[in-house]
């Protein structure tokens, strides 16, 4: 029977972030609710939530989620703002309280015009939409946001606290959580040893948490001056296991090539936009059907086991570190990377 824990980061907010807003910029809100939403937040947007608010004394409920729920309080500055009542008589006075007693920044301004909010300085940091696009806006939020929760990361602490003897079952994992397992263990990475074994790459690199994470990951080690590597293991669209996966899952083969160079581009054009005296990158093109995906970090394992050609909604991912000792499930582990490495051509994107 293998060990088994659950992804419980045990955290304080129900949301990552609220927004608190007056109703004629409500098209902006929403926009930026959508995108960060893309990047596995918890947003509080209050048309997303509809079914919630029926029967409860609005006053008190926001006031709550506005001063207690969310790591931060995303404020649109207009002259709209000051003008409504819900947001300048109750969600603005909940986030001065939170933002009084907390040791942190809270309150995040995104101007939308030069108007003066009460509480909320003319120095404090903040992102001027007048200046960039919501989608850029929300990418700086997003690193934000995760920054902050990899630094606190509990499943970190909890992998500690596993028996290195067994391998360990983490339960119940969609594919968004999947991502977020590994975006978070790729920001927390020490040593810059990091592969990725799939079909293609595209659930990862069509991902904006995960290419949020990559990016700051690899940002923290050109400063600390770091190198890094990186290798992904992608099938080959030309071998003939290609044309026997097209097979077993349906797809059409011109479908699963545009995906597998898709990923091949987003990767070229993310390592060449860095310093790349300090990262090595390679993919691996195999010949061959792994019914795994796998990623490893450092010392640790990460993998989950799949039908090929079958959509799955809950699955289970299997832990396994060989910190500090000899384990011999990732002996295996390693000897199919090795195995998946012999059979492959590569195209190396910056190797030295």
């Amino acid at each position: 029977m293998l060990p088994k824990f659950d992804i419980d980061y045990e955290n304080i907010f129900k949301y990552d972030v609220a927004i608190s807003f007056a109703g004629k910029n409500r098209n902006i809100a929403e926009k930026l609710a959508n995108r960060l939403q893309k990047y596995h937040l918890e947003v509080f947007y209050d048309e997303n939530e509809q079914a919630d608010l029926i029967g409860k004394n609005l006053y008190q409920y926001l006031k709550e989620i506005y001063s207690e729920k969310c790591l931060y309080c995303i404020v649109l500055v207009s002259e709209h703002y000051l003008q409504r009542k819900w947001p300048s008589k109750v969600e603005l006075p909940a986030t001065q309280e939170r933002d009084f007693v907390s040791d942190e920044e809270y309150i995040l301004p995104l101007l939308l015009d030069d108007t003066k909010i009460p509480g909320i300085e003319r120095t404090t940091g903040h992102i001027d939409l007048r200046e960039m696009s919501i989608e850029e806006a929300s990418e700086l939020i997003a690193h934000k946001v995760l920054k902050k929760h990899y630094s606190e990361s509990v499943l970190k602490k909890k992998l500690k606290e596993i028996s290195r003897q067994k391998i360990t079952e983490i339960e119940g994992l969609s594919d968004a959580d999947f991502v977020s397992l590994f975006s978070e263990r790729i920001f927390n990475c020490s040593h810059g040893e990091i592969r990725f074994v799939a079909i293609t790459a595209t659930q990862m690199i069509e991902d904006l948490q995960f290419m949020a994470a990559l990016e700051m990951f690899l940002n923290k080690t050109i400063k600390e001056n770091r190198t890094v590597t990186l290798r992904f293991y992608i099938l080959d669209p030309e071998s003939e296991a290609a044309r026997r996966f097209v097979k077993l899952s349906d797809e059409p083969l011109n479908i699963l090539k545009q995906k597998i160079y898709k990923s091949q581009e987003a990767l070229k054009a993310l390592i060449n936009d860095k310093k790349k005296n300090r990262i090595r990158a390679r993919i691996y093109f195999y010949s061959g059907l792994p019914c795994i995906n796998l990623f490893q970090v450092d010392n640790e394992f990460f993998f989950r086991v799949y039908y090929i050609g079958k959509k799955q909604g809950k699955f289970s991912v299997f832990y396994v570190s060989e910190e500090g000792q000899i384990n011999q499930f990732a002996i295996m582990l390693r000897n199919m990377i090795s195995d998946l490495e012999f059979r492959s051509r590569t195209e190396d994107i910056n190797w030295f």
